[in-house]
């Protein structure tokens, strides 16, 4: 079952007419996926899966370790404006793969529904790191990981932008999703641009992402509260379980620090009124950050409506299925790093 609100006093234009939703979303299209992926959601996000092949893959940037790849797949029937989606794939920041089965997956369907689709690889800052409690002690580490895919994303678009005609990509048409890690990844990249951060500095001062999708993210800031100072965020579609206690959904703080989660961003989208969808589900944990496969529909629409209509909608539902039992969903950060 699903709630649907368009908030009053934050929904509708600058003239403070009503925002209207034109069609209705294809809410019952994830379902049997749920049912199907839950079991085996918490390994593929962690480890990822059998690694397969993409249509093109390219090095994007030269690092200590090596050469860093991306995987490009192309539709047979584009959109009109050639939009591009880079997603980024899940994992703690420890695991995952941009060829693992989940990311080959979700670009394909993206492919499939219109869209150039671009799965980056990016450097895993925790991977060996030893974590043995989530105190303060950790938010070193974390940032340092976030940092690291940060960076790599945004030279990952800044490669997209350099080399937008042969690739056939419009600059002006390029989203960011992400699941989990890649989530974070995505929020992230999109808030240090809006406020000039050196780790997005690749990217041209008049470059905007095209719009953000996130599959349970979240987003780290050691001012307090997010805020976007240069300039407006994306318009940004989040997906995110209510009893997530991996990516928190509400927020973090120690003084200072904080990590945000799409309660707490949501808050301050409809506050400053930036055009926002978050699909909240109650009661779920993580296994949210493993839909993305079964929300093409949902992409395709909030791609129609909030990227090339512009529309300046400001949505908030609620899901709730007895169907989709929580069961790998209550994961913490400890069984994610394996806590002693």
């Amino acid at each position: 079952m699903y709630w649907q609100e368009v908030r009053p006093g934050t929904a509708g234009h600058p003239d403070g007419s009503p925002a209207v939703l034109l069609e209705v979303l294809p809410y019952w299209s994830c379902r049997i996926d749920i049912m199907i992926m839950r079991i085996t959601a918490f390994f593929v996000l962690l480890f990822g899966c059998t690694l397969l092949s993409a249509q093109k893959i390219v090095p994007y940037a030269e690092r200590d370790t090596g050469a860093v790849n991306m995987a490009i797949y192309y539709p047979e029937k584009p959109l009109a404006g050639n939009p591009c989606v880079v997603y980024l794939f899940g994992g703690g920041f420890i695991g995952g793969s941009y060829l693992d089965s989940m990311s080959v997956d979700y670009c394909r369907k993206m492919a499939d529904a219109g869209f150039i689709a671009v799965a980056p690889d990016y450097r895993l800052g925790l991977k060996g790191v030893e974590i043995k409690s989530f105190g303060v002690s950790i938010v070193p580490k974390i940032e340092r990981a976030i940092h690291f895919a940060v960076e790599d994303c945004a030279d990952a678009v800044s490669y997209l932008l350099r080399h937008s005609s042969e690739l056939g990509i419009n600059s002006e048409r390029i989203m960011l999703a992400g699941s989990s890690a890649g989530a974070i990844t995505a929020l992230q990249t999109d808030y240090f641009h809006c406020n000039a951060h050196e780790l997005t500095s690749c990217l041209p001062d008049d470059f905007r992402f095209a719009g953000v999708m996130a599959y349970a993210g979240a987003i780290f800031s050691r001012e307090g509260r997010v805020d976007y100072r240069r300039h407006a965020p994306a318009p940004t579609m989040m997906f995110h379980g209510t009893e997530d206690r991996i990516v928190t959904y509400r927020s973090i703080t120690f003084g200072s620090l904080g990590f945000f989660g799409a309660n707490a961003l949501v808050k301050r989208f409809a506050k400053y009124r930036y055009p926002y969808y978050l699909r909240r589900y109650k009661g779920q944990g993580h296994v949210v950050a493993m839909l993305g496969n079964s929300t093409v529909d949902d992409a395709l629409w909030f791609y129609s409506h909030f990227v090339v209509k512009a529309e300046r909608l400001f949505v908030d539902e609620m899901y709730e299925d007895e169907a989709m039992k929580p069961i790998v969903g209550y994961a913490t950060l400890g069984d994610l790093y394996h806590e002693k």
